[in-house]
């Protein structure tokens, strides 16, 4: 940690970078929201102590960066360079190299006939170098990248060059952006200038593009040096464009230049070098993939051209990734592509958790995640013991007896019953264990990987059950059931016979997330340091780091990391499984151990079940693991064992509705379920979401997009949980659809069917009520929190009743109109007010700009009071659609002038100001209703006749 403790910003909810600080700080990985606010404030307190450790800290890391550099400086007189000549096998005087090196990251070169043959990145640690080299930093050494067996020296070289990272101090550069043979800022504005005076046809714009090629000459003129960063604002103004100049980086733009007038063009430069900027064509951020042939001729022809581009590498210190001016590229890995394909037939692409967004769950099912291990039971005899052990052991899950499929999507993560196991598929916290009833009490003692306090999956929790394990649970995650196979392709070896096969490959990639994320560039110490002066400071900066060779590596936080640790877990635990239903047909006192998929054993009579195969007896290698690999101390009485999850008990359905008057809380208590996982709130209109984002800052979507065939991919593999409101305007089709598109979501209907305004639509199918056919579990509220007046809520109960009873449109009309204050303009009108209408668009054109029928209410009311209210159309980075901003209309953004809104268009929401209702053509029974019901008071209430 390179910089002092900042004191941490108080927000609702502490950041994940604050909960990693606090955890580093603190220890313990279990503390729940609560826990982690008082910690914070406990941090924030401790500020001046934890600067003063700090500060010592670094005064100790200075002496030993002093001391090494001395060395190093002697190493360079000595040979010219960070360099030692090996001398046989001498494999302590590479280690005695990197031991003047600790603190740091370096890169290893191995060279021969000065050609690098090898490249590595070593991190040298600060304290306990000897324990590091024995675990870590031998392996570097000994260890070459494919994994086989070898060292730099052995395999001919004759030269290690160790390159240190330079440590970078921010450095703001005042640039003058003009090297290259032609001028990198103008010349590309003239040369647009140009194709616009050739191509417009008007007079007037063949003058204007005229004077702007003009101009630019005469800026190339004058700024033939370059052009200060603090000249570009006026020449944009002139030219009327806007600049962006942004660094190669997965970030904003660190310089912005806008036109005070609307702008012609915005060109988009990257600052690739000091004083020197590059047209940024890429307009797909998405890479194309290459034949690997290809891609490496574009790496070279871009090398020769001396073109910018930043890249990223394997292991193998092979480049995978490019990103160019012009596109972004990535090498073809068939084995990806393969998985690829396969997470996508299997759904499991649909199912994966974010380990970064959703930490708090991902730890979660990682700690049910367990690896069988190795344990031994009786003194090793070579002669005699055999072995049996499972084929394809990962693959072939669907073999076990107790096979119940996956854990798909998680939908929900709470407290829980504790025997909710039982009924739910997922994983689940032990609170409590009695195995006295055990009908298979030597196993269990033998296994001892059954603990209190610990995650398993619910399939591994029911077995034991029924083995007369008494199981209690008190927290859990679950949700719906995935089924899937392995495909063929998968079963084969990756690459060649000793590399791991397939499914095991991603087994492997698929259990792990990184939280961060990096590409390397080549450039000079001052261009690195003049970039990171712009990053920002504290828990969220990017960290940029410079190595001797000119090359610099630049990592930052991802945003997501998404995995399918959960599908992993449950991998595992059938492969368990299926060694404990093979140990239990076997006889215990003959068993000499078990090792992850293997059983060693004396030689008895016994079933072996599919997939166990007799196997040659290798060796057991006894480790003191048991199967759970995460070990426990139970002898220790002052553990605190914290829960995961605050979030309150809720019975499981998947498919479920809630019905009820408007305020009866049928959204809130959906939208503030925290148990609920990934929530997405869908609406009818943008105005009701950007309401609810308002109020409760939720993810959201219109109904429209929530089918729209180019998004559905996108939600299903982003949200778990659909919260869907207003269903009464949703027709029964579309209700069918939802269902079957998003098989493997939570899904939640809300409405006031019967009640609320039903679905429009030219066909009787579109315009048929949703029924209540389908759904898994239907709740009714029948309490009011939005009607605070008992006049307002008499009035709304009797107009309930009229619409049950089936009364006729007028008279519901008619009792609606005598229940509040008639008038005939609405006087005393605001802009904060609402006027509610039947009509937005005149009947003849269906134009919501034409008002020729007279009938088009919501312009009529636009037109007669002016341009002081107004209505977002596009969501931006300070508004979303749907908004309605009172005053002058905001700079950013498209925006309409609007005083009338439809009765449709409001449904759902809740007004605190005056609300005028325009009685003319109220085409529905419901309309009325829907209206007045969304006041909290009967004096909020005009209606103009």
């Amino acid at each position: 940690m390179d910089r002092p403790p900042r004191k941490l910003r108080i927000t609702d909810n502490p950041t994940v970078l604050q909960r990693r600080v606090l955890r580093q700080t603190f220890g313990g990985r279990r503390y729940t929201r609560d826990q982690y606010i008082q910690l914070r404030l406990r941090y924030n307190e401790q500020l001046p102590q934890l600067r003063q450790q700090f500060r010592l800290r670094q005064r100790n890391i200075g002496r030993i960066q002093d001391r090494a550099a001395r060395v190093i400086q002697r190493a360079r007189d000595r040979r010219g360079g960070v360099t030692y000549i090996p001398r046989g096998d001498n494999v302590f005087q590479y280690k005695e190299w990197l031991r003047n090196f600790r603190g740091q990251t370096v890169k290893v070169y191995s060279m021969m006939n000065g050609q690098i043959i090898d490249e590595q990145l070593v991190v040298v640690p600060l304290n306990g170098f000897n324990a590091w080299w024995n675990n870590v930093g031998s392996f570097n050494f000994l260890i070459g990248p494919s994994g086989e067996q070898r060292t730099p020296i052995t395999d001919g070289a004759d030269k290690i060059v160790i390159t240190p990272n330079i440590n970078l101090q921010p450095q703001r550069v005042e640039q003058l952006f003009r090297e290259g043979i032609k001028h990198c800022v103008f010349e590309p504005i003239l040369e647009w200038g140009k194709v616009q005076f050739e191509t417009v046809e008007s007079r007037a714009s063949k003058f204007r593009y005229q004077r702007i090629i003009k101009l630019v000459k005469e800026y190339i003129e004058k700024y033939q040096e370059g052009i200060p960063e603090k000249d570009i604002q006026d020449v944009c103004n002139k030219l009327q464009i806007n600049i962006v100049i942004d660094f190669p980086l997965d970030r904003q733009n660190f310089l912005s230049f806008k036109s005070l007038k609307s702008p012609l063009k915005t060109f988009r430069f990257v600052n690739t070098r000091l004083n020197h900027i590059d047209v940024n064509e890429v307009i797909n951020k998405e890479f194309i993939e290459m034949e690997s042939d290809d891609f490496d001729d574009l790496i070279k022809d871009l090398t020769e051209k001396g073109e910018y581009f930043d890249y990223r590498k394997d292991k193998e210190n092979n480049y995978i990734k490019i990103r160019t001016l012009k596109g972004n590229y990535s090498k073809k890995n068939e084995f990806l592509t393969l998985c690829s394909d396969f997470e996508n037939q299997s759904g499991i692409v649909s199912c994966k958790i974010d380990g970064i967004v959703d930490w708090e769950l991902w730890n979660f099912c990682n700690e049910g995640n367990k690896t069988t291990g190795t344990q031994q039971y009786l003194d090793w005899s070579e002669c005699g013991v055999e072995h049996a052990d499972m084929k394809y052991a990962y693959a072939n899950f669907d073999k076990c007896s107790d096979y119940e499929g996956f854990v798909g999507k998680i939908t929900d993560f709470r407290k829980c019953d504790p025997k909710d196991f039982l009924k739910l598929i997922g994983y689940f916290n032990v609170s409590k264990i009695d195995s006295s009833n055990c009908k298979v009490p030597d196993l269990f003692k033998k296994l001892n990987y059954l603990k209190e306090h610990q995650v398993y999956p619910s399939v591994e929790l029911k077995k034991w059950e029924s083995l007369g394990v008494d199981i209690q649970v008190d927290e859990g995650c679950w949700g719906t059931k995935l089924d899937f196979r392995f495909p063929e392709e998968m079963l084969k070896k990756v690459e060649d016979d000793d590399s791991p096969r397939g499914y095991s490959k991603w087994c492997g990639i698929v259990e792990k997330v990184t939280t961060t994320q990096s590409f390397q560039m080549k450039g000079d110490k001052e261009f690195f340091e003049n970039m990171k002066s712009y990053l920002e400071c504290g828990e969220t900066a990017t960290e940029i780091k410079w190595f001797d060779d000119g090359e610099g590596t630049i990592s930052y936080p991802k945003e997501h990391c998404f995995g399918a640790v959960h599908i992993v877990g449950f991998i595992k635990m059938y492969q368990r499984l299926t060694l404990i239903n093979q140990l239990l047909l076997m006889e215990l006192d003959k068993v000499v151990g078990v090792c992850v998929d293997g059983i060693f054993y004396n030689p008895h009579n016994f079933q072996m079940i599919e997939p166990f195969r007799e196997k040659e007896s290798g060796s057991l290698k006894h480790s003191s693991c048991n199967l759970t690999n995460k070990v426990g101390d139970d002898d220790d009485d002052d553990i605190v064992y914290y829960p995961y999850t605050e979030s309150e008990k809720r019975e499981y359905f998947q498919k479920e509705i809630f019905l009820g008057a408007g305020g009866n809380g049928k959204t809130h208590i959906n939208l503030m379920d925290k148990g609920l996982v990934r929530k997405l709130y869908v609406a009818p209109s943008w105005k009701l979401c950007s309401s609810k984002y308002n109020d409760y800052n939720c993810p959201n979507e219109v109904l429209s997009n929530l089918l729209h065939p180019k998004k559905i991919n996108f939600y299903k593999n982003m949200y778990n949980t659909l919260i869907i409101d207003e269903c009464s305007q949703i027709s029964e089709d579309i209700k069918e659809t939802i269902l079957k598109t998003y098989p493997n979501s939570r899904i939640i209907f809300c409405g006031d069917l019967g009640y609320q305004l039903p679905p429009t639509g030219k066909t009787s199918e579109e315009r048929k009520e949703m029924t209540l056919d389908g759904f898994d579990k239907v709740t009714v509220l029948t309490h009011n929190f939005r009607i605070l007046c008992d006049r307002q809520k008499e009035i709304c109960n009797k107009v309930r009743e009229m619409i049950k009873e089936k009364k006729p449109k007028n008279l519901i009309n008619q009792f609606i109109c005598e229940s509040y204050e008639n008038i005939e303009t609405p006087i005393g009108y605001k802009p904060e007010d609402i006027i509610l209408c039947s009509k937005t668009r005149c009947i003849i054109h269906k134009d919501e700009k034409c008002n020729c029928d007279s009938q088009n209410y919501c312009l009529e009311y636009t037109k007669k009071f002016g341009k002081n209210k107004w209505k977002c159309l596009e969501r931006s980075y300070t508004h979303s659609r749907g908004d309605i901003v009172v005053g002058e209309k905001p700079e950013n953004g498209k925006w309409e002038n609007r005083h009338g809104y439809t009765i449709h268009s409001v449904q759902g929401e809740t007004f605190k100001e005056t609300i005028f209702i325009d009685g003319r053509n109220l085409f529905d029974e419901r309309m009325g209703y829907t209206a007045i019901s969304r006041a909290r008071y009967h004096h909020q209430i005009k209606i103009i006749i």
